[in-house]
């Protein structure tokens, strides 16, 4: 017979926890009265509270990946001010299908590496700076200069020049605001490159921006490499990247090392 503390113990253990990661919306966890955020735990019978059917939470189970916890609403269900519904039943397995393309934004130059994978995250991610590589025989930075431009419905087309050093171009998040009030639903960001050479301009790419400016990305990073302490180096690199990708947006690959090497560095492997 298995002593009842030893059934217990394994009940206990059988019960997924979860991390979240990002909540979209507003969720509440019933079970404790907390209002989800990034770091909350969770447990498969905890019952949660949905503000709206588009409500989504990220969640990292150690070992197991990312999951999505959204409503279970079917397609013409009456609308509900609230939804309820047990963790469990909401949660869905995250689609993980073309995920990063092999790594290879590890070395794309400008403009490639600000192209976005749709399935994954239309948005770039902009920390308060921002570098990124370009070819310099392409973009000769000594007779050009790179330009973002910001078009606004209503409120007219403003153009600020960014900042090079050598071979590295620097986008501060600042770069995305302009003197009057927009609407960034109706507003288009370009970048774009001047040559004093040709005397003319090109665009290169169309951006668009998720500010970060609460350091979500070092959280969402922080909590993945807690929970996975014993895996491979490499591999959490690797999940953190697609986690910071599928919730925020694509970030420069610069910053992501920077942060990713300095929060590794501190952990402890015991």
């Amino acid at each position: 017979m298995i002593p009842g503390f030893l059934l217990i113990f394994l009940w206990t253990n059988c019960i997924a926890q979860y991390t979240v990661t990002k909540v979209i919306g507003l969720v509440k966890n019933k079970t404790s009265g907390e209002i989800l955020r990034a770091g909350s735990k969770l447990s498969d019978d905890d019952v949660l509270t949905f503000s709206t059917p588009n409500d989504i939470v990220r969640v990292i189970v150690a070992g197991k990946g990312i999951y999505i916890i959204s409503p279970s609403i079917k397609p013409g269900t009456p609308q509900q001010s609230e939804i309820e519904e047990i963790l469990r039943t909401a949660l869905h397995v995250k689609f993980r299908e073309g995920y990063l393309s092999g790594r290879s934004e590890k070395t794309e130059l400008i403009p490639a590496i600000l192209e976005t994978q749709e399935a994954v995250n239309k948005n770039n991610l902009f920390e308060d700076v921002n570098k990124y590589i370009f070819d310099g025989n392409t973009y000769n930075s000594s007779h050009g200069r790179f330009f973002l431009q910001i078009e606004s419905q209503g409120a007219g087309t403003f153009v600020h020049r960014l900042q090079t050093v050598s071979d590295t171009l620097i986008i501060y998040a600042s770069d995305f605001k302009t003197e009057g009030k927009i609407d960034p639903e109706k507003t288009i960001y370009k970048l774009g490159f001047f040559s004093k050479e040709k005397n003319s301009s090109e665009s290169l790419a169309l951006i668009r921006p998720y500010i970060d400016s609460t350091a979500e990305m070092e959280t969402v990073m922080k909590l993945i490499i807690d929970e996975n302490r014993q895996a491979d180096t490499a591999k959490i690199e690797e999940t953190c990247y697609s986690e910071v990708y599928a919730a925020l947006g694509k970030p420069s690959s610069i910053l992501f090392k920077d942060i990713f090497n300095r929060l590794i560095a501190g952990i402890s492997r015991k």
